[in-house]
């Protein structure tokens, strides 16, 4: 989970730089008629008006829940709030009365987001459960079940909820791990976020799915999909390029500096071959796209401590070195500090650990080893490369 949001995307669906797009409005799929809207209703106001409904809807669900005496309280999920908002997101929640059987298995799916068998599936739970959690006689949770469901049919996109957090799940054969867009509803509507209500509303809408089996292709939950698989492919192509012009840039930049005379003895007695040195190279820039990873997502700080964080975001992270590579530097300046500094970063994260005094989370592995580039660290190299 994004810790500064309250939704949530896993195994790459859509992007979330394409979320941003979304709430901005300038994307495909996102003018009023998209939203089966007169071109004269601002979508903005539609939303606002959905959201003063789902206010007053989550304080009676609230009151209902407070009274429900039943295990899992279901119907009062379904009936007081999952349903009602549905609604205020164009659907029409048909209630299945029986369960599918789809070769051989059960799936015992509660809802379609309209009348007819080839309907996207809506699949509503109490808000007692998690959507992970099998409870009773379901012979699998609601996550679970739904995906199988998709990955044995030509469905290509459901929901899920608990009608606290609220699932939208595509079909994914090979998965590895669990795949989903989340919004935790409970939180949006607590913190009266409504900037991420919008957000919601723009990825829930009924509009986004497909209207049936035949057009799964077509929708716009596919074409963002879709979208964020083709940037991902650029980005991959990029980095391949960033990392190959890295290797040279750094590889000739330790060569050729003035101090690293047995660098160059190594290299020409066989000492340190080709592949060997090509190796520490590449385990350099592993850690740098790590730790820029990590940092981008919040990942290396344990707690909260804000002048910690100062700290380390000021004078250790790869935030700080890449706001220096991007200032103008026009020649070799001949020293080679940001080198040592990095070093310094680096160990902050190896087997010592010695990051826990800024409150940094260990980083157990090989990849951060004192020793695995016990060759380069006895390098200089100057600050321009």
């Amino acid at each position: 989970m994004n810790t500064a949001t309250a939704y949530q995307i896993e195994g790459n669906l859509i992007g979330f730089d394409l979320t941003t797009e979304l709430i901005s409005g300038d994307f495909k799929g996102q003018t009023s008629p998209d939203f089966k809207l007169e071109k004269s209703q601002k979508l903005e106001d539609e939303i606002a008006i959905a959201w003063g409904y789902a206010k007053a809807y989550w304080t009676e669900f609230q009151v209902k829940l407070a009274q429900d005496k039943t295990d899992t309280a279901t119907s009062t999920t379904r009936e007081i709030w999952a349903v009602r908002l549905l609604k205020l997101l164009d659907y029409e929640p048909t209630y299945q009365a029986k369960a599918e059987i789809v070769e051989g298995q059960t799936f015992a799916i509660s809802h379609r987001a309209e009348p007819g068998e080839d309907k996207p599936p809506v699949h509503i739970i109490g808000s007692s459960l998690k959507l992970e959690q099998r409870a009773g006689t379901p012979r699998l949770s609601a996550h679970a079940l739904m995906q199988e469901y998709l990955n044995c049919t030509e469905h290509l996109w459901g929901v899920i909820t608990n009608g606290l957090q609220w699932r939208l799940l595509r079909d994914c054969s090979l998965m590895t791990r669990l795949s989903y867009i989340e919004f935790d509803l409970e939180q949006i509507l607590q913190n009266e976020n409504y900037s991420e209500f919008g957000l919601f509303y723009r990825l829930f809408h009924r509009t986004r799915l497909p209207e049936g089996m035949d057009d799964c292709d077509k929708c716009l939950l596919e074409f963002y999909h879709q979208q964020t698989l083709q940037q991902g492919g650029r980005v991959r192509d990029r980095l391949r390029d960033g990392v190959e012009e890295a290797l040279k840039i750094l590889g000739t930049g330790f060569l050729q500096h003035h101090k690293n005379q047995f660098l160059r003895d190594k290299v020409a007695q066989g000492e340190l071959c080709e592949k060997d040195y090509y190796r520490q190279l590449l385990l350099l820039i592993y850690r740098l796209l790590f730790l820029m990873v990590a940092e981008s997502r919040n990942m290396l700080l344990i707690g909260n401590e804000e002048q910690k964080a100062k700290i380390y975001t000021e004078y250790y992270s790869i935030e700080r070195l890449r706001a220096l590579a991007e200032r103008p530097i026009y020649g070799k300046e001949g020293f080679q500090d940001k080198w040592q500094g990095l070093l310094m970063t680096f160990r902050l994260f190896d087997e010592n650990w010695r990051g826990e005094l800024l409150g940094l989370s260990p980083l157990n592995g090989d990849l951060f080893g004192s020793s695995v580039l016990e060759t380069l660290e006895q390098c200089s190299i100057d600050n321009y490369d």
